[in-house]
């Protein structure tokens, strides 16, 4: 499971719902619980505010010492007392002197909810002198210790118990408070709503989760249902990307394009096997023929010498075609060995056309080579049997009585070498595999001039291990242009020096 795409994604998509999910049901419940507490705070400072208006109206004395052991001093104390809450009747209200210890103590009233969604909570209340003597505390049989009051109000919460303290008038002390359990309850109880809901939220994320991964990885099941059906035998299998999301066009259209480079690879070796088998075998049966023709009777010595020269001969070739598929063979595992330096390539072609002179008037072909003094960087043996090689092959092709041209040139960073005929040219069709191996477009003409098929193989396989290419142009009648193209500057050192004879 680990190692399971679709489960890893499952696994972070359920992390990541998770996390949005559970921030969104505690921060919905953490506004919810601090608007509740505000609303009772409120509540309870407008209650410690209005006991603190009544003290405004209270003598200094019972203030600052509380109530007076003797009662009765209070009756030569004249001061206005605070109306009542909630306020009487207009008519009622009027100032009311205060003849004893309990008629001051039923100014100091707050009224307990008697209906509403609070009357079940119970609202208790303190009043302290400034020395601390309690002034009334409501319900009395409450133990409400003394706390010096502040600057400022301040809240404070005992377990169920909510309370506001308030510093009153000559420093006296105010505190009213309220149990909040069944707020709490209720918001207990919406807490529980929320983490199911966010359950119920996460599980069918995550079937949706699963069932979107499902379709993300369905083009990938595909693509590996296509590649497991692709063998040595049958390549031509490919993924059909038509309907995919543009990340897996790239990647199937990479896969198809890979695969069809292995089927052009696996039809080549196929066909060169195939070729190679077909070139050995004729000097084979000469060698196998004459042999038996040898034994079959006794022979005179001028027979046996020319049943030793023609299996010599048919070894040769065979000795021909054997290098020349071993050099192949090294040219594609990127074994041959470049001894790269700086060279005049216009000096190497006029060395190549004196070379070839000879064979050139054999066949009636003028050969002429232009250029002068283009430098470029390679392998001086390896470049001057390219050249030899399409000279030879320009004589070849080339009617009596016509010419051959080598021109050298330099063309940006690079230098070219061209070497044009007047021959039959090429048509078309055959320019594209041109440079296969074992490829003639002529396989009678080419077999009688004793040709195998490899040497415009091998040269361009000693183009691209130069780091340029071989290229030609032709016309039906008009004759054909081979143009060998090599840079003037030296290549990377992987080139040059390593693995490069």
């Amino acid at each position: 499971m680990a190692k399971s795409l679709r489960w890893r994604l499952q696994i972070w998509h359920a992390i990541i719902l998770g996390l949005v999910v559970s921030t969104f049901g505690v921060t919905i419940y953490a506004l919810l619980h601090q608007a509740v507490l505000r609303d009772i705070d409120a509540k309870l400072l407008s209650g410690a505010r209005t006991l603190e208006g009544v003290l405004r109206s209270f003598p200094p004395r019972v203030l600052d010492e509380g109530w007076p052991e003797d009662a009765t001093d209070l009756q030569n104390e004249s001061f206005r007392p605070a109306p009542a809450w909630p306020p009487p009747p207009l008519d009622d209200r009027r100032p009311r002197p205060i003849r004893s210890r309990a008629n001051a103590q039923r100014t100091l009233a707050l009224p307990q909810p008697t209906d509403g969604p609070e009357a079940d909570e119970s609202l208790f209340y303190a009043v302290f002198a400034a020395n601390g003597e309690p002034i009334r505390i409501v319900p009395e049989s409450l133990s409400i210790p003394y706390t010096p009051p502040a600057g400022k109000p301040t809240f404070q919460q005992t377990g169920f118990q909510r309370e506001v303290h308030l510093r009153g008038p000559h420093h006296t002390a105010i505190v009213v408070g309220r149990t909040i359990e069944r707020p709490l309850s209720r918001l207990t109880g919406l807490a529980l709503k929320l983490a199911a809901a966010g359950a119920s939220v996460l599980c069918l994320g995550l079937l949706g989760g699963w069932w979107l991964s499902g379709r993300a990885i369905q083009p990938i099941a595909h693509i590996q249902h296509t590649a497991a059906r692709i063998t040595v035998t049958d390549l031509h299998g490919r993924i059909d990307s038509s309907a995919m999301d543009s990340e897996l066009q790239g990647l199937a259209e990479i896969l198809n394009s890979m695969w069809s480079r292995l089927e052009s690879a696996f039809n080549q070796q196929i066909q060169f096997t195939a070729d190679a088998s077909h070139e050995l075998r004729t000097p084979v049966s000469v060698i196998l023929s004459n042999c038996e023709l040898a034994l079959d009777r006794p022979r005179s010595n001028e027979e046996y010498q020319q049943t030793i020269h023609t299996c010599l001969r048919a070894g040769l070739r065979m000795q021909t075609l054997v290098n020349d598929l071993l050099f192949l063979a090294r040219a594609d595992a990127g074994e041959l060995q470049l001894q790269a330096t700086d060279i005049d390539l216009s000096q190497l072609a006029h060395e190549a056309v004196a070379m070839m002179q000879a064979v050139a008037a054999d066949a009636k072909v003028h050969l002429e080579c232009t250029g002068q003094n283009v430098r470029c960087y390679g392998d001086a043996t390896r470049i001057s049997q390219i050249i030899s090689n399409l000279v030879a092959n320009a004589i070849a092709h080339s009617p009596a009585n016509s010419s051959a041209n080598i021109t050298v040139t330099t063309v940006a960073d690079w230098c070219e070498v061209s070497v044009a005929d007047q021959g039959p040219g090429i048509a078309p069709e055959h320019l594209p595999r041109l440079f296969e191996r074992f490829y003639r477009v002529d396989d009678a003409r080419s077999t009688a001039r004793g040709g195998n098929g490899l040497g415009l193989a091998i040269c361009q396989a000693l183009a691209e291990a130069h780091g340029g290419h071989l290229a030609v142009t032709s016309k039906v009648q008009e004759g054909s242009i081979f143009t060998l193209r090599l840079p003037t500057k030296a290549l990377s050192s992987e080139k040059t020096s390593g693995n490069v004879d």
